[in-house]
């Protein structure tokens, strides 16, 4: 795969593995950010279209989905950790097996017990699917999840390009913090852009960064960005 392949490709199967033929490996980390970004990305469309009593049934795995991406910062306990597996299987057993609500609690239970981000994707892409434009719903849905994957392994084919020997490392460390604690917070997970666009003023002014460098543009890009982003684990030095 070359760059042009990459920024275009619509699978992010195909991008994990051209990670891997690089020689890019992922840390376990970065793999369940993408996997909760993914299951994000189709949980509430998904959960609009059912509108009868599984909305209900649905409802009581946002909690799960939370605790999915408080494990990439180990911030879950053992005991919070097994309730939620527990209750996500339950829910699980609710549903016809090939229904969008099936595959959609089928992703959570997936990222809950750290299967294969492959798999994670997947399901969440059938989650997608519906009606008779069944297969055009989920390819649509493997490109939103590639421009995830995007967002949160960045280009391999185009290093960052950071001088942190100059000033402003106080300020500028602060406000990827902010950024990265404003995202968790948010409902379904994607970015403000507040916070990157003054984040990409300040590197850009501390003489971090360019104006042009790939860093800046990609805070400065609408997105999608979220939890996990290559430009705030860069510089909060997270793997």
């Amino acid at each position: 795969m070359n760059e042009t392949e990459w920024l275009t490709c619509p699978d992010p199967a195909r991008l994990l593995a051209a990670r891997w033929d690089l020689g890019e490996f992922a840390s376990e980390r970065k793999l369940r950010l993408f996997g909760v970004a993914c299951i994000r990305s189709m949980w509430d469309r998904m959960r609009s279209a059912q509108m009868n009593d599984s909305s209900e049934q649905l409802a009581t795995c946002q909690t799960a989905i939370e605790i999915c991406q408080r494990l990439s910062d180990a911030a879950v306990g053992q005991r919070e950790l097994a309730v939620a597996r527990e209750h996500v299987h339950t829910t699980l057993h609710c549903f016809p097996d090939d229904s969008q609500p099936a595959h959609a609690v089928l992703a959570v239970r997936l990222a809950l017990d750290t299967c294969s981000v492959g798999r994670i994707a997947r399901e969440a892409a059938r989650a997608a699917g519906d009606g008779p434009y069944w297969a055009e719903s989920v390819a649509m849905e493997q490109v939103r999840q590639a421009a995830l994957f995007r967002d949160v392994f960045g280009n391999p084919f185009d290093p960052p390009n950071i001088d942190r020997t100059n000033s402003g490392a106080t300020d500028i460390v602060t406000l990827a913090q902010c950024a990265y604690a404003r995202w968790r917070e948010l409902p379904d997970g994607h970015l403000d852009l507040a916070p990157a666009f003054s984040l990409a003023d300040a590197l850009q002014d501390s003489g971090w960064c360019e104006y042009d460098s790939n860093v800046v543009r990609h805070l400065r890009s609408p997105g999608p960005h979220v939890p996990g982003c290559w430009v705030i684990d860069l510089l909060l030095d997270m793997e």
